[in-house]
């Protein structure tokens, strides 16, 4: 017993598990879908639709073919009914004549310039009842049958003038879609020339940067010089001419000169 239940749960777990493994499948398989369907460029999207529009025309054209053998089906049926009209017609004017001649008559009676026996004109007449009746049942469904092929017609005919001006709507639709793919591939290129221009202002911050440090530099070294932190050695090579160094010597050896003899005469 218990056992028949272990296997009841364990069936059922397995079940479950298969059909969220389904699921998870066909989640991924959407997901894919939706993934490749947004890697297409919308000019090859562009292209498949305004294939599909194309093919509007061929079905327009099968309709066509239809329409043709249903026009013609009508107007042999059309023709047929005006045929059982005028025979529907012409029979009643039989039985009018013929009934019109049998009346009071007890041996031979005239028909269309025929002598006939009352009894022969009398089955004439019968035949022509009958055959009067059996054409108007004929024409009666013949009648039916052409008014619905004439509103299936007409029906066929509004739905491939609609299919027609929607396939003209579409392809007006694939035009703006040309259009606006070209505009945003316009705003894309704008869009490029755009980050080059900030590169360009970046490339120019940076030279001014370069500049203001080479000023920053360029002061703090006079300052340094103003406040007598240059060294000699950048003064003998930056500041003073050979001349100027010899003349500060010969002044310095002057100098010295005066300060000996000075301390001699004391």
């Amino acid at each position: 017993m218990f056992k028949k239940m272990a296997i009841a749960v364990l069936a059922i777990g397995v079940g479950f598990l298969v059909l969220s493994r389904f699921s998870l499948v066909r989640v991924l398989w959407n997901d894919g879908k939706h993934w490749v369907a947004k890697q297409v460029p919308p000019e090859v999207k562009l292209k498949e639709i305004r294939r599909e529009v194309d093919r509007i025309d061929n079905e327009i054209q099968k309709t066509i073919s239809t329409l043709a053998k249903m026009e013609v089906e009508t107007n042999m049926l059309n023709e047929e009914v005006v045929a059982l009209r005028d025979r529907q017609q012409k029979l009643r004017g039989d039985i009018s004549a013929m009934n019109h001649s049998l009346e009071g008559q007890t041996a031979k009676v005239s028909f269309k310039g025929n002598d006939y026996r009352i009894s022969e004109l009398s089955n004439k007449l019968d035949m022509a009842v009958v055959d009067y009746k059996n054409t108007k049942d004929r024409l009666k469904s013949k009648e039916a049958l052409l008014a619905d092929k004439k509103r299936t017609l007409e029906a066929a005919h509004t739905r491939v003038s609609s299919m027609r001006n929607q396939k003209e709507e579409l392809r007006t639709l694939v035009a703006k879609l040309e259009t606006q793919i070209e505009v945003v591939k316009q705003k894309q290129l704008e869009s490029h020339v755009n980050l080059d221009d900030s590169q360009v202002s970046r490339c120019r911050q940076m030279i001014h940067d370069l500049e203001v440090r080479l000023r920053e530099q360029e002061k703090e070294a006079q300052l340094m010089a103003d406040y007598g932190y240059r060294t000699p050695e950048s003064k003998l090579t930056h500041d003073r001419t050979p001349d100027e160094v010899r003349k500060a010597a010969q002044e310095v050896l002057a100098d010295e000169e005066e300060h000996h003899v000075a301390k001699g005469e004391k």
